[in-house]
């Protein structure tokens, strides 16, 4: 799996997190701007190029971790606002899972 696939993969787990996020917090604007096709795509394809460029051959965990971290942070300083129980978890889930799925797929590439 290359780089185009691993952000596309990250590109739809967001999405997927954005539209939840959008139906449980009234809180969330995201929906609301009328570009924000533009800012998912510049956003987390710039977080997800990001990471595949500094973490693709880590364990699991350690992306899962950084972002959990590193998008809390940014939550708080880019967007103003802070959930410190449900933003580690969900930024963690939401790298993890772009991560898991590149280190199944190079697992198999390796073996055949």
């Amino acid at each position: 799996m290359g780089y185009f696939a691993f952000v596309a993969i990250g590109l739809a787990t967001a999405f997927g997190f954005e539209v939840l996020a959008s139906a449980v917090d009234p809180k969330n604007l995201t929906f609301k701007n009328p570009a924000w096709p533009i800012f998912v795509v510049v956003w987390y394809g710039l977080l997800y190029s990001i990471s595949y460029a500094t973490m693709r051959m880590r364990p699991v965990w350690v992306p899962a971790v950084v972002w959990g971290v590193v998008g809390t942070l940014l939550e708080a300083i880019i967007f103003k606002r802070l959930n410190i129980v449900v933003d580690p978890i969900i930024y963690g889930i939401m790298f993890a899972i772009p991560h898991a799925i590149y280190t199944m797929r190079a697992g198999k590439s390796s073996k055949a």
